[in-house]
């Protein structure tokens, strides 16, 4: 009972630091440069530990500052030339790689790339959603961070009712057992209706048919961030990503879907010219 009161305070919390983030002019952009930052240094937790300590804060100070620079140039018109002081970041630490690691830890230092592009990349494409004509919008940022925080509880609920019983086919047993293809469906059909809710209420304001399709691409690709997220810990053999995030876990655990959500709704918006 105090366990499930303790996730409920953190959820109510959370999620009223995240709308108010999202609709105060420019604060977006601290709250993603924080998600981006622990989210990074959990992941070289778990894969390296205290190894490569320099490598590893240089290549999060080059995504933080590549991110505050698409920012800028989003929301302010910043100059693009601005682009080279990430660059001259990530110079640096190419090159505390090649001097600091020996041969045989090229396996392990390969490691630092990948929360640049599950990670790092992914959050990249929110400048672009929270400023959709130029203008400061959060309110379709918010509308897929609904989507994906609600067809996550749909596919819960589906699928720990319908998905449990004898002979249900599992979505990917080998990384996540629990996990059904009830509830996969579940969550885009929660996703889909929850999208509608979002367009007649006026939140989000495309037309009803890119909304009910955002929803169910923003749905169909968390599942997978999911996934991927419960593939690396099965694989380092932990539990959470970290414990920042009391009753939850780490920020990369509560934002693993959206980390692949966020760049399918941007890639959808931006095919169809809505941003």
């Amino acid at each position: 009972m105090k366990e499930f009161a303790l996730r409920t305070l953190t959820s109510v919390v959370f999620v009223a630091v995240m709308v108010a983030g999202l609709l105060v002019p420019y604060a977006a952009g601290a709250l993603f440069l924080v998600i981006m930052a622990q989210s990074m240094n959990e992941f070289y937790r778990m894969a390296l530990g205290g190894s490569f300590r320099y490598v590893t804060g240089l290549s999060i100070l080059a995504c933080g500052t590549a991110y505050i620079v698409l920012y800028g140039i989003r929301a302010f018109g910043l100059s693009a030339s601005w682009f080279a002081a990430p660059v001259i970041v990530l110079l640096l630490m190419l090159a505390a790689i090649v001097l600091s690691c020996k041969v045989e830890d090229a396996s392990r230092i390969a490691y630092v790339f990948v929360p640049q592009v599950i990670i790092a990349l992914p959050l990249m494409c929110t400048p672009y959603l929270l400023f959709p004509q130029g203008q400061m919008d959060g309110t379709l940022l918010l509308s897929v961070f609904i989507v994906i925080w609600l067809s996550d509880v749909g596919a819960y609920l589906v699928g720990s009712t319908l998905g449990q019983r004898p002979g249900s086919k599992r979505l990917a047993p080998h990384i996540s057992p629990k996990k059904s293809w009830w509830g996969f469906f579940g969550g885009v059909i929660c996703a889909v209706l929850i999208a509608a809710i979002l367009h007649f209420a006026g939140i989000c304001k495309l037309g009803i048919w890119h909304t009910l399709a955002l929803g169910a691409v923003t749905s169909i690709a968390s599942v997978f961030g999911d996934l991927l997220e419960s593939l690396w810990k099965r694989h380092f053999g932990v539990k959470d990503s970290g414990k920042c995030i009391p009753g939850h876990g780490g920020m990369y655990d509560r934002f693993d879907s959206s980390f692949a959500a966020l760049p399918a709704a941007f890639a959808y918006l931006l095919i169809f010219g809505l941003i």
